[in-house]
Order: structure tokens, then C-alpha cells, then sequence
């Protein structure tokens, strides 16, 4: 003979489903099954017997109530596993983006300072400098109007690094190769001390300020304020009415004996 556990389950969408069997042996014992799914659970147990198990009510309750009390545990120990492998997976990608980035940042910097200041001597530096804070003040301005229509991917991040630090190579040496024509000779230490102090300023602080508005302000308003500083610096440049290179004269013509025609 044999007695069934028939547990009544209370569905959901998330609901348990829960079918247990005690089985009792001639030679005395148990056997129980078990079947336990995920998701919230409201069992009320109702025995039904056959045979002479009628006395086996509250046995069978205990035990079903013990399964059922481990299979909980286990449910939320694989859960908890669970949280933990994708909490380390998401951690790994995001390291992985943030040293990506990082690295596109710099690249430009290592490959193109070469080409890149041979090509500045031989165009007009006021206009590369204004051309490149304009590029990167548009560059900025994309990430909060991404943000905006809820469309900012991690390649568009990536796009915007590398930009950023392209149009930075091409700024930075135009503007180290202008300063001697901005300032007189006397001058140039002191202009030059002050513009690497400015810079180093700016790139101790500015992560940690970027970061407190990023948390408190919302995500948009440090690429906002990026965006109108490069706007602010495209203005100060055009202010200035000084030349940034010296004007490049022609050769004068030669004579038969090789002086010029000047002398």
C-alpha cells in the first residue's frame, strides 16, 4: 500500500509547481519525491490515501515540509551563485571598456605627433586650433544628445574618445608652436609655465569634477559644460589679432652671377 502527497498550488506567472509522493515500504522506511520549480510559491497540502495510510497524515506533512524547506535553500543558494557570475561578468566588461577607451584616448597621441606636427608648420595654426576646439565641441555635444534620445551605445563612446584625442594632438601642437608669436621673448617662460600649469590643473581635476557632476547633476551636464568650454575657447582665438607663424616670402630671383637682383 501506498499514501500520495498532493500539494494544492496557488499559481502565478512566477509560481511554483510542486508534485511530491511519499512512498512507505513493507520493510519499513520512506521514499519521497520531490519536484520543486522557481518562482514564489502558496502550498496547502492535501493528503489523499489509499489503503490504510490515513494514519500516516502528519508523517507525511513533516516530511513534505522538510523537502520543501531545502529546496528553498537550494533555490536561493543557486540564485545567489547566480548574482554573483553576472555581477563578475558585467565588472570584467565594464574594466574591459574603460581600459578600451582609455587606450584610444592615447593612441592618437603616440601615432600621429609626428605627421602631425610637420602638417601643423605648414598650414595656418590659428585656423587648425579653431577648427579642432570647434570639431571637439561638436564631438562633446553628440554624447548628451545621445543620451537624450536614449541611443548612446559603447561604440559611439568609443568614437568619441578617439575623436577627442585626434583633434587634441592637432591642438595641442598648434598651440605650443603659436605661443612664441602670441608673447614677447620676455614673457615666454612665464606664458609657458602658466599654460602647463593650467593644463595639469585641468587634468587632476577635471575627472574628479566630472564625476561629481556626472552623480549629482545627471549624465549629461559634464559633456554639456565640455562642450561649452571648447565653444569659449573657439571664441578666445578668434580674438586674437596677432599672427600665429611668421609670413613665408617667396625666394628672390638670381642673377647670372648668383646675386639677387636686390643687391
Amino acid at each position: 500500500w501506498a499514501s500520495r502527497v498532493r500539494p494544492a498550488v496557488t499559481t502565478s506567472p512566477n509560481a511554483h509547481v510542486i508534485a511530491g509522493r511519499v512512498w512507505s515500504r513493507p520493510g519499513g522506511g520512506w521514499r519521497v519525491d520531490v519536484v520543486v520549480a522557481r518562482g514564489p510559491l502558496v502550498v496547502q497540502p492535501r493528503i489523499g490515501q489509499r489503503g490504510g495510510a490515513g494514519v500516516l497524515h502528519a508523517a507525511e506533512n513533516e516530511i513534505g515540509d522538510e523537502y520543501l524547506r531545502v529546496a528553498r535553500v537550494r533555490i536561493r543558494h543557486a540564485e545567489r551563485a547566480r548574482e554573483q557570475l553576472q555581477h563578475l561578468r558585467r565588472t570584467r566588461e565594464r574594466a574591459f571598456a574603460r581600459g578600451l577607451a582609455a587606450a584610444l584616448a592615447k593612441i592618437p597621441y603616440l601615432l600621429l605627433s609626428l605627421p602631425a606636427g610637420a602638417l601643423v608648420d605648414r598650414l595656418n595654426r590659428k585656423r587648425v586650433m579653431i577648427l579642432c576646439d570647434a570639431g571637439r565641441a561638436i564631438n562633446s555635444a553628440g554624447i548628451p544628445l545621445a543620451l537624450a534620445f536614449n541611443a548612446l551605445t559603447i561604440e559611439q563612446i568609443y568614437l568619441y574618445v578617439l575623436i577627442e584625442g585626434t583633434l587634441f594632438v592637432f591642438f595641442d601642437l598648434a598651440e605650443v608652436a603659436a605661443l612664441p608669436r602670441v608673447v614677447s621673448k620676455a614673457q615666454l617662460p612665464a606664458a609657458t609655465a602658466q599654460n602647463e600649469s593650467a593644463f595639469a590643473t585641468a587634468i587632476l581635476l577635471g575627472p574628479s569634477v566630472g564625476g561629481v557632476l556626472y552623480q549629482t547633476a545627471g549624465r549629461s551636464l559634464p559633456f554639456v559644460i565640455d562642450a561649452l568650454s571648447y565653444v569659449i575657447s573657439v571664441i578666445s582665438v578668434l580674438t586674437l589679432k596677432t599672427a600665429f607663424q611668421a609670413q613665408h616670402t617667396a625666394p628672390q630671383p638670381r642673377t647670372e652671377t648668383g646675386t639677387s637682383q636686390s643687391q
